[in-house]
């Protein structure tokens, strides 16, 4: 069993929100493998973006729910068959209007069963996991990246080179791989709204000081307390 826990927020500056999570923000409860969790982060400059996000997590969440009921066992296989289920369908509507051409998403998934992980991601929404005093992150970006000289500094640019949706070619496909896990284990799967705030090691110290159900508040608050220039979402799992 896991509690699962869900944020999700517009922020202090954008009129919209472009990202989409599932279960729905709000969430605090406990759940039986084997279920799943995703995160998904609209790509700004893109048209219609939150709509992007919103049919992605809905067309995951619906075709993994269908598969499971008839009995197909969760395995890699089948989160990568998720990816693409998405991909035709986004593509898809944005064939049926014109207007969504181009809309574009990231888009990571955990699916939980008695023992393991197995987690999916396309785009750079981070996926991290906290065990005892350590956090990892278990995805590599899809992004590369570029020093530039900006404002008296080096900086490094980054730019997504895969997604969900977006114009042909965008998307290159997912990356899927599998993490054994522990009791106590917590898996956090946010978009970058919040690592543009936070680090990784300020998210691990919040969740291993507080209980998780006020970790999630105080990181929220946290957020808003620096600007929340972005949208910013996690969906957090402890594993119990």
């Amino acid at each position: 069993m896991a509690l699962v826990i869900s944020v999700a927020e517009v922020g202090k500056i954008r009129d919209n929100m472009e990202d989409y999570v599932y279960p729905a923000p709000g969430t605090h409860s406990t759940f039986t493998p084997p279920f799943s969790v995703m995160v998904a982060d609209g790509v700004a400059g893109s048209p219609y973006g939150e709509k992007a996000s919103q049919a992605a997590v809905e067309i995951a969440e619906a075709y993994l729910r269908d598969m499971l009921i008839r009995g197909v066992s969760p395995t890699e296989d089948l989160v990568k068959s998720i990816f693409d289920r998405v991909q035709e369908a986004l593509r898809f509507l944005q064939e049926a209007d014109p207007s969504l051409r181009g809309a574009s998403t990231t888009l990571s998934i955990g699916l939980f069963t008695n023992d393991r992980l197995i987690y999916g991601y396309a785009g750079d929404s981070p996926i991290f996991l906290i065990r005892g005093s350590r956090i990892k992150r278990l995805d590599d970006p899809h992004v590369v990246g570029t020093w530039v000289y900006s404002e008296g500094k080096i900086v490094l640019n980054t730019t997504l080179v895969n997604c969900m949706g977006g114009y042909p070619g965008i998307y290159s496909g997912a990356t899927v791989n599998t993490c054994p896990l522990k009791k106590g284990d917590i898996v956090f799967i946010s978009s970058d709204g919040v690592t543009l705030h936070v680090s990784p090691e300020e998210i691990r110290d919040i969740f291993l000081e507080y209980p998780s159900h006020m970790a999630a508040g105080i990181l929220r608050e946290v957020i808003y307390k620096r600007g929340a220039y972005d949208n910013f979402s996690y969906v957090v799992v402890v594993w119990e």
